[in-house]
């Protein structure tokens, strides 16, 4: 939760002194931000185990009700997950401002643009990584 806290601080403070956003609103934003970052986490590994799972029942000769257990339940099941993520989140993640001591510079705030860039790069490559590596398991599977 350390971690956490420093995160969402610095977010903070992109948003109010970079993008200029009153100190309320860049507080929602920040949350917002680790809220969708923990999202998008979740997302791409829930797509990435369904994958797996599919592959597996198709290599494996399993039985004919699970085989053909219809798509369109598993994506319910699937979107009632994000949609008890996004309210259990709402309740639980509560990150806290770290009141930082030394008077924020240019060159701090340069730093903290910096981590903001990178958690935005860093949640894209793990996307992109996670829909690559599902397509040339179909691939080579199916």
């Amino acid at each position: 939760m350390k971690h956490l806290n420093v995160l969402y601080t610095k977010l903070v403070l992109v948003y109010h002194h970079k993008q200029n956003k009153d100190r309320k609103e860049a507080e929602k934003l920040a949350f917002v931000a680790i809220r969708n970052m923990f999202g998008v986490i979740l997302f791409f590994s829930i797509i990435f185990l369904i994958c797996i799972l599919e592959l597996s029942f198709n290599s494996v000769a399993v039985s004919s009700s699970i085989k053909n257990f219809p798509r369109l339940y598993s994506y319910g099941i699937f979107a009632g997950l994000i949609f008890l993520y996004l309210h259990i989140m709402k309740l639980i993640l509560q990150p806290r401002l770290i009141i930082i001591d030394r008077i924020e510079t240019n060159k701090n705030l340069k730093k903290y643009n910096r981590v903001y860039l990178k958690l935005i790069i860093g949640m894209a490559l793990f996307g992109g990584l996670c829909f690559v590596i599902i397509r040339l398991l179909y691939l080579k599977f199916l």
